[in-house]
């Protein structure tokens, strides 16, 4: 590693406009508004959340395509399915293809949270967008999913 000795001109980083920090912001504001919410009506916190929700969208999963779908490292999987079985939310089994790995489902308490969770979940995200237009809101779905497809190819070739 080198480093400009001091009297060289160093360009300095416009924080403010730096897209990942500025992604990162509104990333952390969002799951603060979606943590207060399940912490309050639900006692959970923002990854057991993700796990929920996952899991009531695409059915049973594999703890690590939990952490795949959901970008989470899989650690904070592991804590986290540890939690919700114990809260009975969510069950551990073998997967009945491969007995080497598990797989994570809902149970019938965990299907309940996400029918009263989601319609809440909804209403936050309603307001988050309520300061753009119709067209703002196509475009922006537009731009996250191109973006969101990008940062998988940049992954996995760093990978």
């Amino acid at each position: 590693m080198s480093f400009e000795s001091e009297n060289a001109e160093t360009e300095k980083l416009q924080l403010d406009a730096f897209l990942p920090f500025e992604l990162a912001v509104i990333a952390n504001r969002v799951s603060q508004m979606i943590g207060n919410l399940i912490y309050t009506k639900f006692d959970l916190q923002v990854p057991d959340w993700r796990i929920l929700v996952t899991l009531d969208r695409y059915g049973p999963l594999p703890p690590n395509e939990v952490a795949d779908r959901t970008a989470m490292d899989k650690a904070r999987v592991s804590r986290a399915q540890r939690r919700l079985s114990d809260l009975k939310l969510v069950s551990i089994a073998d997967d009945p293809v491969d007995g080497r790995r598990k797989v994570l489902s809902l149970e019938e308490l965990g299907v309940r949270v996400c029918r009263e969770l989601v319609p809440s979940a909804l209403e936050r995200e309603r307001q988050l967008l309520e300061c753009l237009s119709p067209a703002e809101e196509v475009a922006l779905r537009a731009i996250l999913a191109k973006m969101h497809l990008h940062t998988e190819d940049v992954v996995a070739t760093e990978d």
